[in-house]
């Protein structure tokens, strides 16, 4: 390893790390090519933020164009009082579970994975929660609502490939 560290320069190095993401990115837009160009749509729901009986929806609109993919959660309703409410970082992570999972464990989990596909949220939703929204649920709680709407979705475009829903929580005890 000191070896190859002195024998590799900083632009070998960059120079090697895009190609690894690029890498990622061609085997994801393989990938993507399977699925059928269309416009797909789904909505799990929580059961409340413990302030209200109302279900709160968690919609998302997946729309597939080639080996391009645009997951849009800008349905999504406002942050609630309690503390379900996810930041963008969480959808981020959801999108690329997802696609991780229906891919398959043989591209490198980096961002290269991620560059054919699109997310759209809107600030100060449930999807994408701005201060002072209350978020210390949201990565257990809303983060599975969010992984079960996109398989929902993602299902539409590939039956035979995505999995049934997910038990619906991470079994978090606060």
């Amino acid at each position: 390893l000191k070896e190859w560290l002195r024998a590799t320069s900083s632009s070998d190095v960059n120079r090697q790390n895009e190609e690894l993401l690029s890498y990622s990115e061609r085997l994801m837009r393989a990938t993507l090519r399977e699925l059928r160009d269309g416009t797909y749509q789904f909505t799990d729901y929580l059961d409340g933020d413990g302030g209200s009986a109302n279900h709160i929806p968690i919609p998302v609109v997946i729309t597939v164009q080639g080996d391009d993919v645009t997951v849009d959660f800008r349905l999504a309703p406002d942050s609630v009082p309690g503390p379900l409410n996810a930041v963008r970082a969480i959808a981020v992570s959801a999108v690329f579970y997802c696609f991780r999972c229906f891919a398959g464990d043989h591209i490198p989990a980096n961002t290269g994975l991620m560059r054919p596909i699109t997310i759209l949220t809107r600030p100060g939703s449930i999807i994408d929660a701005r201060p002072p929204a209350a978020v210390a649920a949201g990565n257990v709680e809303t983060s599975q609502r969010i992984v079960d709407a996109i398989f929902g979705a993602l299902a539409q475009a590939a039956p035979q490939r995505i999995p049934a829903a997910s038990c619906g929580t991470m079994n978090n005890i606060l």
